[in-house]
């Protein structure tokens, strides 16, 4: 038995190391902090990413203040299609993204208030971009 579970091991540890192959690899953001936090394949094969940014520079525009939620779309390859800060005064952040069945997306996310500095839930639906 012990030479049967060695012999598996050393089949299955190589195996289990090697590295997959990358499809492809990008980068978004500016120069402060960014972060994804969901992101969804969508039907034409490109990614719809969320989460927050602290960036109004680079590929990040329209940023409000604190943490603004941050949508990103690309295309299958990791290209940026285009990308949307969507805040106010509040940090908010994106937690969770799903597409919809009119070609647009719903994002789930937190909304922290200055004065309350407690979370609540948020939930909107993007189409149109």
């Amino acid at each position: 038995m012990k030479i049967s579970l060695t012999l598996c091991l050393s089949l299955v540890v190589p195996a289990a190391i090697a590295q997959p192959a990358l499809s492809w690899q990008s980068t978004f953001g500016g120069s402060a902090d960014e972060e994804i936090l969901a992101a969804e394949q969508t039907p034409d094969g490109g990614y719809v990413l969320v989460g927050y940014t602290n960036s109004d520079d680079g590929q990040v525009t329209g940023q409000q203040g604190n943490s603004d939620l941050w949508v990103v779309r690309t295309d299958a390859m990791g290209g940026l299609l285009w990308q949307r800060s969507l805040g106010a005064s509040a940090s908010e952040r994106g937690h969770a993204v799903a597409n919809t069945s009119d070609g647009g997306f719903i994002v789930a996310g937190t909304v922290e208030d200055k004065v309350e500095m407690s979370p609540r839930s948020s939930v909107m639906a993007i189409s149109g971009w």
